[in-house]
């Protein structure tokens, strides 16, 4: 991940885990909670989407 972020320059991020390395090396919406377990995976999907809906408030852009 280090080498891509690299390749393709610093952006922002979004991550679940507020210690990874995307969270580390670029600005990050981080939805909070902590790392999980794979079996738990429908918390990783509703708090991503929420990430997405806050970023698409913030430009005004929110889907009906």
């Amino acid at each position: 991940m280090i080498r891509w972020l690299e390749e393709v320059g610093k952006r922002d991020g979004m991550t679940l885990e507020p210690h990874s390395t995307l969270a580390h090396a670029l600005p990050s919406l981080v939805g909070s909670g902590g790392a999980e377990v794979a079996f738990a995976a429908t918390r990783s999907l509703m708090v991503t989407l929420a990430l997405h809906l806050a970023i698409l408030a913030g430009l005004e852009k929110i889907p009906r």
